[in-house]
């Protein structure tokens, strides 16, 4: 295993680990951390149980990469690169680091999927001033991260879908977070962008510090 891998097999590692630590620690204070499925919202409500598992099994093939047990599933290459996979590595870094501010940041109010019946605080501080989304941009980076390592059609392919899917689920949570959060969400939304940035009056997105939605 090389260094990179190494990094990629450790960033995949550390945040299963700190989503299971996560809901472990919010069960102990009675919250119940897992809605898959509870959002009432028709066939994607039911597909999601579906989508999460997907998400989770290509979080594996990003291990097996790192570790390179099995080089020959992410055949063909359309590239390989010392300094992409070094960038790469550094994504990864970043993603984890910012994956896990967030987590920490969310406190109490954080969930796998869309809890209807939850009344915690709408989070807007820290990383989420300047993203309403920060968990999910550090999925799309450590998808980013996965083909700029490999240079696989693998993960440009199975990465996209993942993006995809992401966005589709940042779709489904604003919905839920305008109907439960109402004008407080709405002021928040025109100040934040969903990715990255902050808004300025006139609603064009400009570059900010690091500021927080989920």
């Amino acid at each position: 295993m090389t260094a990179a891998g190494l990094v990629q097999v450790a960033v995949v590692s550390a945040l299963g680990a700190s989503v299971v630590a996560k809901v472990v620690g919010q069960r102990r204070q009675g919250v119940q951390s897992i809605a898959i499925g509870k959002a009432g919202d028709g066939l994607l409500a039911r597909l999601e149980p579906v989508s999460m598992t997907v998400l989770f099994l290509w979080f594996g093939t990003v291990a097996l990469h790192g570790s390179d047990w099995a080089p020959e599933w992410f055949e063909p290459r359309l590239f390989r690169s010392r300094g992409a996979v070094a960038a790469g590595a550094i994504l990864n870094l970043g993603a984890l680091g910012l994956q896990l501010t967030a987590l920490r940041q969310m406190g109490r109010s954080w969930r796998i999927g869309i809890d209807p019946g939850s009344r915690e605080a709408l989070v807007t501080r820290g990383v989420f001033g300047v993203s309403r989304n920060p968990i999910y941009v550090a999925l799309d980076l450590i998808a980013v991260a996965a083909f700029v390592m490999s240079g696989s059609v693998f993960f440009l392919v199975s990465g996209l879908v993942v993006i995809v899917g992401i966005h589709v689920q940042i779709l489904r949570e604003e919905r839920f977070l305008a109907s439960a959060f109402g004008e407080d969400y709405a002021r928040y939304r025109s100040r934040v962008a969903r990715y990255l940035g902050r808004r300025n009056p006139s609603g064009g997105a400009t570059p900010g510090p690091l500021a927080p939605t989920r």
